[in-house]
Formats: C-alpha cells, sequence, structure tokens
C-alpha cells in the first residue's frame, strides 16, 4: 500500500458533506474514493480528512491522507483524480507521506473563515457562498467585542451539537474576529459588502464555528452587560443551552490547516 497527503479545495453546495454515506453517493469523500478505485483498479482504497465539514460547507485547503494499492507519481495521481471527479472539487497539491500520518491528530491548529451579509434578500449568484442575515443596526465594533470572548481555552460544551462522540469539550481559540470587506463577483455590476468571520482554534467540534458565529449575531442584539456567553463558557450555565442558533452552513468554509 502506499499513501499520500493531498490538499484539497470543494465547493460543498450539491454534497451532502465530506463523509461518506450509506444512503447516497454524493459526499466529497465518496467521489474522492471512487476516482482512486478507477486509478487503481482496486476497491482497497482508504481516505481520512482533517475534518468532517457538513453538508453545504466548503474547503479552500483540506487536508487529506489516502491509500491505495498503487505506485505511481504524486503529480500523475493529482491529475488521474482532477480528471476523474467533478469540477467542484481540486487536488491542489500530492505529495508522498509517511504511514504515520494522521491529518486529524496531527494537525496543530485550523482556521474557519465564514462569510456572510445584513441585506434583506439573498442574490441569487451568492446564495450558496454566502449567508443573508436580516438583522438590523449591526455594529462591526459590539460583533467583535463579543467574538473576543471565546479566545482562550474554554469549555465548548455549550458550542456544539451532538455527532461523533468527543473525550473533551475543553478547545483553545487563537484568533477570533470580524472584519467588513468589499468583494468583487463576476458577473456583478458592483463590489459586495461582506462580513467575514475568521476564527482559529486548536480544535473544533461538530457545528461549533456556525454555533459561535450564530452566537455573536444573536448576542449583538443584547445588552454586553446581560449576555451569558461568560457563563456558558465557565460551566456556569446547565449543557445544551444555545445562546445563539446554528447559523446556516453556506458561509462556511475551512480555509487552512497548521501541521
Amino acid at each position: 500500500m502506499n499513501f499520500y497527503k493531498l490538499i484539497i479545495a470543494y465547493d460543498g453546495s450539491e454534497y451532502f458533506g465530506w463523509q461518506k454515506q450509506t444512503q447516497t453517493s454524493k459526499t466529497i469523500q465518496g467521489e474522492l474514493e471512487k476516482a482512486l478505485i478507477q486509478i487503481s483498479k482496486s476497491t482497497n482504497v482508504y481516505s481520512l480528512a482533517s475534518g468532517r465539514t457538513d453538508a453545504k460547507v466548503h474547503a479552500i485547503n483540506q487536508h487529506v491522507l489516502i491509500r491505495i494499492n498503487l505506485i505511481i507519481e504524486p503529480i500523475s495521481l493529482l491529475k488521474a483524480i482532477n480528471s476523474l471527479t467533478s469540477n467542484c472539487i481540486l487536488v491542489k497539491e500530492c505529495i508522498e507521506i509517511s504511514e504515520d500520518f494522521n491529518p486529524v491528530r496531527d494537525a496543530l491548529k485550523k482556521e474557519y473563515k465564514y462569510y456572510f451579509q445584513f441585506k434583506n434578500i439573498s442574490h441569487p449568484y451568492l446564495k450558496n457562498y454566502i449567508t443573508v442575515y436580516k438583522h438590523e443596526n449591526i455594529n462591526i465594533d459590539k460583533l467583535n467585542q463579543i467574538a473576543n470572548l471565546f479566545i482562550g481555552e474554554h469549555d465548548f460544551k455549550n458550542f456544539f451539537t451532538v455527532g461523533t462522540p468527543v473525550k473533551s469539550t475543553i478547545r483553545t481559540i487563537y484568533h477570533s474576529e470580524v472584519r467588513k470587506i468589499k468583494q468583487s463577483f463576476f458577473p456583478l455590476d458592483e463590489p459586495e459588502e461582506i462580513y467575514e468571520y475568521k476564527v482559529i482554534g486548536n480544535g473544533f467540534m461538530k457545528q461549533m464555528v456556525r454555533l459561535l458565529i450564530g452566537t455573536i449575531i444573536d448576542q449583538s442584539e443584547v445588552d454586553l452587560k446581560s449576555n451569558k456567553i461568560r457563563d456558558a463558557l465557565s460551566s456556569k450555565l446547565d449543557k445544551n443551552i444555545k445562546l445563539g442558533a446554528v447559523s446556516k452552513p453556506n458561509g462556511l468554509y475551512l480555509s487552512k490547516v497548521w501541521y
């Protein structure tokens, strides 16, 4: 067996997430492994990603370990996968790697970005890639005051949803910031005003980033002195009390992983 590490980007709009499922073949992992089976002419293939992105979530730099029963040059493997997968998936890099590499366990920190707007309606060209909130009177300074509360080591038991069991809900957030940008999109005439939430941490649980940004948005309408985020992070609130909605998946991007 031969081991390779891929760095891939994908548009998750039409997919049911990264992880392959028995009820559908429309997953990133499912399409990738289907290509590997064709390339190696063997069903003995394996893949493991640095994170299991949910349905409709995107990735800019997803790291994937693959194992195939074939000796092939990395550049040839890269080209072969790209020729067999849809144009929603792109292998950007491919290198040979030790079988000891584990993209989940060995990750030092990860960066996610979440893109959103404050509008009444969503532009049809952007609806799969940017979340639209209908909140009014949004103040970016207040958004960042709330975002800053997540920085540090905390118990995020109230900021994830049930999925794969986790040994601990303690996580460390190194960076949590909202900024406003203007971005041009073809074929739109004018640049769009967009907000970007960037968060970097040593690990994230199921839908954790979407709950963080949901909390930032919802709690921005609450007096900062009376919000309960500090209580939630210090375990003074009961488990499963959510202070914000789980934001939609279409604005979320796995943007970077450090090893």
